[in-house]
């Protein structure tokens, strides 16, 4: 999906919350019967990303609205640090941050451990996809492309460390959990 897309859909999403339907392709809105007629597995869910190693939240560095790395910081619930995410697909997610509309991507589409992750204008490739893995209360994410999980460079807990990929264990490490905390 390209961004211009993606925008749509966001309105689409708080226009649903408000009991109404927009068609995404035409932009037309209409009020819907309820909102129970679209199964929850399909609607989108704004999520914070809080690390379960150093507590804080995965965002964009400084707000960006471009593309930028993504990174952890206090939990602050500033607009970057909110994060929808859209189901796809064979169980897949895209996560799109709610302040740029970008997607959450591995940086060039990179296989390798300790990529790089960013976000990037939404093109539905597998760089930007996500498998959810639920691990008790927690939830891994494992990138489409490479396989690899969603995890903080060299588990670091401060302010500012970027987010990467790396390899997904079997007994996943701590900077590799996500604790999803719906936005109110």
């Amino acid at each position: 999906m390209n961004h211009a897309r993606y925008t749509v859909t966001i309105l689409a999403t708080l226009a649903l919350l408000a009991g109404a339907c927009l068609d995404v392709d035409t932009g037309d809105a209409e009020m819907a019967s309820t909102a129970a007629d679209t199964p929850a597995a399909l609607l989108p869910e704004q999520r914070y990303l809080m690390n379960d190693k150093s507590n804080r939240c995965a965002g964009i560095g400084g707000g960006s609205t471009t593309i930028a790395r993504a990174i952890q910081w206090e939990c602050n619930r500033a607009l970057d640090q909110v994060w929808i995410l859209f189901p796809q697909d064979h169980g897949e997610l895209e996560i799109v941050n709610a302040n740029s509309g970008y997607c959450l991507a591995v940086g060039q589409a990179s296989p390798s451990a300790g990529a790089a992750v960013i976000q990037f204008a939404c093109n539905d490739r597998g760089e930007q996809r996500w498998r959810r893995r639920a691990v008790g209360h927690l939830t891994v994410f494992q990138n489409v492309n490479s396989g690899h999980c969603l995890s903080v460079d060299r588990g670091l807990t401060t302010n500012g460390a970027g987010l990467i990929q790396w390899h997904c264990r079997d007994f996943y490490r701590a900077e590799e959990k996500w604790l999803e905390v719906p936005v109110p």
